[in-house]
């Protein structure tokens, strides 16, 4: 017998959250909210009680590894399941090494996304095909190379990546709801600190660190 959930959706693709929501409610789950990026699944996460987090990784504003980071700190009893096309190793390794309990692929199918509810609402964890031949230790063996990521606050993090996707000062600072001057004092901290010369440089940055996606 499958025990209820209460889940928060997170993807900005409004199709594909429409489609994991159908499966998981036909088997008795209950979609608490939904969120388009990480910023708008913090804010639902505050207002509502969440079981598990199912989210993609690649998204606008705050992407998923972001969110893993945080959600692992902040909402500990909120299990993160994450749901994505990219299969390469480091993206499984870094959600993997941040909290996520369990990785699944969207090519998949859906009994793997109802066997990785049950496995991590239990306190387990779980690996879709392929990652599942590999096992967790191969995944959280891998050395992610950061960067110096972690000498960077989560708000210099959440800037970097607006930065990075192309977004002006004003609109960052909307996004984030902080004044302009703030965003400007953001990123030159992310410039100094890291050595920045320009912006490309900043840009390869977030691509190596997986704060933007390369697609």
């Amino acid at each position: 017998m499958v025990i209820p959930r209460r889940i928060l959706l997170v993807d900005d693709h409004f199709v594909a959250r429409g489609g994991v929501q159908a499966i998981l409610e036909s088997a008795g789950h209950t979609i608490v909210a939904a969120a388009s990026n990480g910023l708008e699944a913090l804010d639902k996460l505050s207002q509502h009680r969440i079981d598990l987090i199912v989210a993609d990784l690649a998204m606008p504003k705050m992407n998923g590894h972001e969110l893993i980071r945080i959600v692992t700190k902040k909402f500990p009893r909120a299990k993160m399941i994450v749901l994505s096309s990219h299969d390469d190793d480091k993206s499984v390794a870094a959600a993997l090494q941040d909290g996520a309990k369990g990785y699944i692929l969207k090519a998949g199918l859906a009994e793997e996304l109802m066997q990785a509810v049950e496995s991590v609402s239990l306190g387990g964890r779980f690996l879709g095909r392929p990652m599942a031949l590999n096992g967790f230790a191969f995944y959280e063996n891998i050395n992610l190379e950061t960067d110096g990521l972690d000498q960077l606050t989560a708000r210099e993090r959440q800037v970097i990546q607006l930065v990075a996707e192309g977004r002006t000062s004003d609109e960052i600072g909307l996004i984030l709801d902080i004044s302009r001057r703030t965003v400007e004092k953001h990123r030159n901290n992310v410039m100094g600190k890291m050595g920045f010369g320009n912006v490309s440089e900043l840009i390869r940055f977030a691509l190596k660190n997986r704060l933007i996606s390369d697609e």
